[in-house]
């Protein structure tokens, strides 16, 4: 089961069963505005709340994101003949405002921070848009910033998470840690089964299962120790059973799913297969329309067709 959670392509990791029901009448205009105004005011209600719950720290890496993206710095290394690196961060006009000739390497930014990794410890951590050290080098490894999280890796060559200010939120006693995702990032247990695990560290749903995806859409793809795959939701209950070769994740309410003729279909989130295994290359959905192949030819001389969300061929 591939695991990747990027909507470009799909290769084997499910939207409510539609119901039938009679026409009813239209509302009056007075209702429509007052429920569109009442709908707007619950949105904007929504986001503050959403807002308050934010921690300082977390509201401050939003900011320090916006400014990255509205600066457009982003890191830059070479090596010259001399073997050595150049590291610093640059603007989008590729002029060096930064320099720092301390670190070995630094990443992309997200939530505000970029890995980087010290010449003199060989060590990682994290620095600001600054260039500014603001988590210690002191780990053996570090992944990306996710929903305000980052795994990392201790000496024992064991996983936890730590927050934007660096604090150790989730000790390291996983063999394996993945970015957060809808709340929920994957950890892998000293006998090699998947779960996951929540922001306080509470192992949600136990770690029973082969293979596992990222949460999408409410969703995780899973796969038992019978090598078949389906779904389950976030408390770890199967709501899709496993009976297909590959899953992968849902977008836009359906999921691609391959049988064991290593053909590719989709589901909805009700496990119907909506469009039928036939196809032998497919992309996720995007606005309403999915990129599939037929072809057994090479990637650049395959003929690809749209087709919609009942599986017609769009013209």
């Amino acid at each position: 089961m591939k695991t990747d959670d990027t909507k470009e392509s799909a290769t084997p990791v499910a939207k409510p069963k539609r119901e039938i029901v009679p026409p009813i009448a239209e509302p009056a205009k007075e209702n429509v505005k007052a429920v569109s105004t009442e709908a707007k005011q619950k949105a904007v209600q929504e986001q503050k709340t959403d807002q308050e719950q934010k921690t300082d720290q977390e509201q401050k890496a939003d900011q320090d994101q916006k400014a990255l993206e509205r600066d457009g710095l982003r890191p830059l290394w070479r090596q010259y003949t001399s073997g050595n690196f150049f590291v610093g961060i640059v603007n989008r006009n590729n002029e060096v405002v930064i320099t720092n000739k301390e670190y070995s390497l630094i990443g992309i930014f997200s939530n505000g921070l970029a890995i980087a990794r010290s010449k003199k410890t060989k060590r990682f951590g994290f620095v600001d848009r600054h260039g500014n050290e603001v988590i210690p080098c002191n780990w053996h490894s570090v992944g990306p910033f996710s929903e305000y999280m980052a795994g990392v890796i201790n000496e024992n060559r064991r996983c936890g998470y730590v927050d934007v200010t660096g604090r150790l939120v989730i000790p390291c006693t996983w063999v394996e840690g993945w970015p957060f995702r809808e709340g929920l990032a994957r950890v892998q247990s000293e006998y090699r089964k998947i779960g996951m695990i929540d922001k306080r560290g509470k192992n949600v749903i136990p770690c029973i299962w082969k293979k596992m995806s990222d949460c999408s859409e409410g969703l995780i793809g899973v796969q038992d120790d019978s090598g078949k795959c389906g779904f389950i939701n976030k408390t770890g209950k199967v709501v899709i059973p496993c009976r297909w070769k590959q899953v992968w994740i849902f977008c836009e309410g359906m999921a691609v799913v391959q049988d064991f003729n290593k053909r590719l279909g989709f589901i909805d989130k009700s496990g119907e297969l909506v469009i039928p295994c036939r196809w032998k290359k497919v992309n996720f959905f995007r606005d309403g329309l999915a990129k599939v192949s037929d072809s057994k030819s090479f990637f650049f001389r395959d003929k690809w067709v749209y087709i919609d969300k009942q599986g017609n061929i769009v013209k």
